[in-house]
């Protein structure tokens, strides 16, 4: 069996999420390596950049390995990971993922390749991953940090409904604002 055809088998039915949800302008695509050369495609050096990931880490070896740890990760139930495709042209075009929903809170990620920012994706896809992480578990709430330059993310995060916790993360020497989802925020 090759890399492809287990990953295939770990997504079937991974905890009895649904492997798409189709929303008005973007879809969400559960985990698959068979997505592999399309996501290391849209995953562009400007994303790379934003998300302080280093030329030599942003390798397709890297980005395999990564995202066969991501399936696992999914498999025993401690994440939340899809692709995020555009309805319009079919591609795919960004992740979004929500890390240790097991431990009271869950962390976003979050990226969309830059020919794609604009018009609701990013939005949409924050409702999508919202409603499916508040109907999964038991938790109240998921947090997001944002790097304090990134002003698009931190924007759309604030219009979606995300709020401050009112203090700044300090992480590889870079400041991020502290944030978070509650569900009755939806």
């Amino acid at each position: 069996m090759n890399l492809i055809q287990a990953n295939e088998r770990l997504t079937q039915k991974s905890f009895y999420l649904p492997n798409e949800i189709i929303g008005n302008i973007i879809t969400l695509k559960i985990i698959s390596l068979y997505y592999l050369n399309e996501y290391y495609s849209a995953f562009s050096p400007k994303v790379q950049r934003m998300l302080n990931i280093s030329h030599a880490d942003g390798t397709y070896e890297n980005t395999k390995k990564y995202l066969i740890k991501k399936n696992i990760l999914q498999k025993n139930s401690e994440q939340l990971f899809y692709f995020i495709f555009d309805n319009f042209d079919k591609k795919l075009i960004g992740k979004i993922e929500i890390r240790n929903f097991n431990h009271k809170k869950g962390q976003l990620g979050v990226w969309i390749n830059e020919k794609y920012w604009g018009n609701g994706r990013y939005q949409e896809a924050l409702k999508l991953i919202s409603n499916l992480y508040f109907s999964y578990t038991n938790n109240d709430y998921y947090t997001a940090q944002i790097h304090e330059f990134n002003l698009r993310s931190l924007f759309a995060s604030i219009k979606y409904g995300f709020k401050f916790s009112g203090k700044f993360i300090l992480r590889n020497n870079r400041r991020y604002y502290n944030m978070y989802m509650h569900k009755n925020f939806i």
